[in-house]
């Protein structure tokens, strides 16, 4: 069973000469409080200021965790089918017929290079 989740409150404002400040506000147990605070913060400034409202699972990963693995996955895949277009695998057939790539004796050198620069 999920948790049920806290609605942080925050708030943005353009400071005009440093970029924007994003600033948590309030915690708060339902959507429809932190909207009530959020209007009352709102009102507050003189200014046009923005909030948002952010809910949040207690003990859980964040979201963004997800989102970082999809866009990591993305660019391996990326680079992974640059390297295939420019003919670095050897493609091979398994014996229950499925395949199966080998990196190309010509690429092992320079990707040996990049490896060892980066430990």
């Amino acid at each position: 069973m999920k948790n049920k989740p806290v609605y942080i409150l925050e708030i943005v404002i353009n400071t005009q000469h440093n970029g924007y400040v994003n600033e948590p506000i309030g915690v708060y147990s339902s959507e429809e409080k932190a909207d009530f605070f959020m209007r009352k913060a709102i009102s507050g400034f003189e200014s046009k200021v923005e909030c948002n409202i952010l809910p949040v699972f207690l003990d859980e990963a964040p979201p963004i965790l997800e989102y970082v693995k999809g866009a990591k996955e993305d660019a391996v895949n990326e680079v992974l089918y640059s390297l295939y277009e420019a003919g670095a695998f050897e493609q091979m057939v398994e014996p229950d017929g499925s395949f199966s790539y080998n990196l190309k004796k010509d690429f092992q050198s320079s990707l040996e290079k990049t490896i060892s620069r980066r430990i």
